[in-house]
């Protein structure tokens, strides 16, 4: 077995724990070398399962690269890997019907983050080339730029990313992207209704149209599960169900 993503390849040892037929003895813990460490705790980092696991630096702020990718397997780290495992259900050992769960980074901890971790970056480059035809068709587009957070999140139960946007013509918004239905982006009044309803993570699921005008003066937003439609004279957005034998979107998640 090999990783799929580039960010665990070359690494000898994460290869050996990847390839260990859970015995429990091949992980990554208190004492393991830095070099995997520091992987291990830039995949959960750039996942947001430091935001998720609710650990903060020592001046009780949310911690950065700096603080947080630091090559040492200490109680941040081991909460980190806790919660994630707890969110997944990976316990020891896994055939029994009940196990308990560590805050040891094992084989199947590495075969979750594997695929997490290409998928992310698969996405987050679909957003960037989002945004660059965004641009090719005349709109101010800025990215959400940081060196302290993660630019695109990954959203839970679901096959998709989001990433702000600063500066879409003026306001501000979000393009998010779900592998095999596509990169869109959703600003405004709309914007302000979806975040109500759970973003991509509620009731409508993700975007499959941009913004875009529907006549009459009002723009329109088509999500997976219904629509919702921004009056520009009265402001109110209405939200439209999906058609009656439309068919759902597919549950199978990667995040």
């Amino acid at each position: 077995m090999q990783f799929e993503s580039p960010r665990f390849q070359g690494d000898q040892l994460l290869l050996d724990i990847l390839n260990d037929p859970d015995t429990g003895n091949k992980k990554l813990g208190p004492g393991s070398p830095a070099g995997s460490v520091k992987t291990l705790q830039k995949a959960l980092f750039d996942l947001n399962w430091t935001v998720l696991a609710g650990v903060v630096d020592s001046s009780g702020f949310p911690h950065t690269p700096a603080t947080f990718v630091i090559g040492i397997y200490g109680p941040a780290t081991k909460t980190t890997v806790l919660e994630y495992k707890k969110n997944y259900n990976l316990h020891f050992p896994p055939t029994a019907p009940t196990g308990f769960i560590d805050e040891f980074a094992g084989p199947r901890t590495f075969r979750k983050l594997d695929p997490q971790c290409v998928g992310l970056d698969e996405g987050a480059a679909a957003i960037e080339s989002k945004a660059d035809d965004l641009r090719d068709e005349g709109h101010t587009v800025e990215l959400f730029e940081s060196t302290t957070v993660p630019t695109t999140r990954p959203v839970l139960k679901s096959r998709g990313v989001e990433r702000e946007v600063e500066d879409f013509d003026g306001d501000i918004a979000i393009l998010y992207f779900k592998h095999a239905v596509g990169a869109f982006e959703v600003h405004g009044a709309i914007l302000d209704e979806y975040l109500l309803r759970g973003s991509a993570g509620g009731a409508l699921g993700f975007p499959v149209t941009d913004v875009h005008d529907d006549g009459g003066g009002t723009l329109r937003s088509d999500f997976e599960r219904g629509a919702l439609i921004w009056d520009l004279d009265t402001g109110q957005v209405t939200f439209e169900p999906p058609i009656t034998g439309a068919p759902s979107p597919s549950p199978d998640t990667l995040f």
